[in-house]
């Protein structure tokens, strides 16, 4: 029997394929061998289904970036390179054309997937880069809250529109947008110790 997880899992493996306005209810039910009245059995409309998916796919996101927090939470700057590593991931796996069609014809949802980046940069990126600058890693005259909002708030626009996750590895993306920043911000103090690891 297919469960509500199930549709959730399938649907948005798809929205985040081939955009969420352009693969259908139709398309969800053949893929699942079922009758589209059964979908609707759970969900009463294709945007809540949207919505919903969304949010489970959130929640793993959450989880994950939980669990790197509790690995590296000794290591503020590892920390933050470690988010981003599983962000851009996550980024390459999405179609460019999903999240434009959330903000599009799903606003409720993009609201979402608004207040979780912010909540995630604000409240979990932030204190790092204020606790590595406590711990003098990071100088005094940084603004840990500007960083965030000049290098980190708007990554996956810069990464799309210039088909960057297309082009080059991710490892490289990551070096470029995130690491060289990060090291750019460091004591001297540090860097004499410790060179520019994080």
């Amino acid at each position: 029997m297919i469960t509500k997880e199930d549709f959730l899992k399938l649907s948005i493996t798809n929205f985040t394929r081939f955009g969420s306005h352009n693969y259908t209810m139709d398309q969800l039910a053949a893929e699942l061998g079922i009758s589209k009245k059964t979908i609707y059995q759970h969900f009463k409309n294709k945007q809540e289904l949207v919505f919903a998916s969304f949010q489970y796919l959130l929640e793993r996101f959450k989880q994950e970036l939980n669990d790197i927090e509790e690995r590296e939470k000794d290591t503020p700057l590892r920390c933050i390179v470690s988010f981003y590593r599983m962000g851009m991931g996550k980024l390459q796996a999405f179609n460019p054309t999903f999240l434009h069609g959330l903000q599009k014809y799903y606003p409720e949802t993009y609201t979402c997937y608004q207040v979780f980046k912010q909540n995630t940069i604000f409240g979990k990126v932030l204190p790092l880069l204020k606790s590595a600058q406590q711990q003098g890693i990071l100088r005094k005259d940084v603004n840990p809250e500007l960083f965030c909002k000049l290098h980190l708030f708007r990554m996956e626009n810069v990464l799309f529109s210039g088909n960057f996750l297309n082009e080059y590895d991710r490892e490289m993306l990551l070096e470029h947008f995130i690491t060289n920043n990060l090291r750019g911000l460091m004591t001297g103090n540090y860097i004499r110790k410790h060179g520019f690891s994080l």
